[in-house]
């Protein structure tokens, strides 16, 4: 596809009223805002790889992906992600819907979004983290400014051969406020005996590692007489196998 690079710091992108990106948009230079008028549909790549994309217009997206790499993406009104998927480790200064996927990182690395105002996810989004270890920067986090409404899908996954400790908390998803909650939670098990569970709280959503102490099935059967004289020998049998 075609590859459209914005070099200059600071500029504007005009016409036409309606730009529809099937290849790759990308700001690859210049750590300040280049200004992007036409309304989008992006069904290719965003790339914000340094800066600050802001999309004047509307942003639509219904396939593609926009990533989120050492830039940042500035909306008007409120990004529609109808397709495709919010990805990467930068802000979304902004509004989002969210009718598709959000996936902090990469596939496999961990990574933050941060949305600046309110998040809505609808019954066809998902919401996709990743979890590598119990401190900040080794899960996947989407920090919400304003409120977060939230339905459809939320998919939690462990990497790398992580086995989190009991009682670990990650807050992969913060707010200010929230109503609703996801309809469907596909959170992860790991052996030999470990979960991972769920909690809305006033400003975050976390998840929580419960492994269970492992238990063994078994029985003991003890076997001798009945009854014995005093200062006799006594002898009995104790047999232990598997329930």
């Amino acid at each position: 596809g075609v590859i459209i690079v914005i070099r200059p710091a600071n500029g504007i992108i005009a016409p036409p009223s309606l730009f529809t990106n099937l290849g790759t948009l990308q700001k690859s230079a210049g750590a300040g805002t280049t200004d992007f008028e036409p309304a989008i549909d992006n069904a290719g790549d965003v790339k914000a790889m340094v800066g600050t994309l802001h999309f004047i217009a509307q942003f639509t997206q219904s396939a593609g992906a926009t990533i989120l790499g050492s830039g940042d993406v500035e909306v008007d009104l409120t990004m529609q992600l109808n397709g495709g998927v919010l990805t990467g480790n930068g802000t979304v200064t902004g509004d989002v819907q969210n009718a598709a996927q959000v996936a902090p990182g990469t596939p496999t690395t961990t990574g933050v979004i941060n949305i600046t105002n309110d998040y809505t996810q609808t019954s066809a989004g998902t919401l996709a983290i990743k979890l590598d270890g119990p401190n900040p920067g080794d899960f996947d986090q989407v920090t919400v400014g304003n409120a977060a409404t939230l339905d459809g899908t939320f998919t939690a996954t462990l990497i790398n051969s992580y086995a989190p400790a009991d009682a670990t908390t990650w807050p992969v998803l913060t707010f200010a406020s929230n109503s609703g909650t996801f309809a469907t939670e596909n959170l992860p098990t790991y052996v030999p005996n470990g979960s991972i569970t769920s909690a809305y709280n006033a400003t975050s959503y976390d998840l929580t590692a419960v492994v269970t102490p492992a238990s063994a099935d078994l029985r003991i059967q003890m076997s001798g007489p009945a009854n014995v004289n005093a200062g006799a020998a006594l002898a009995y049998t104790v047999t232990v196998d598997n329930f």
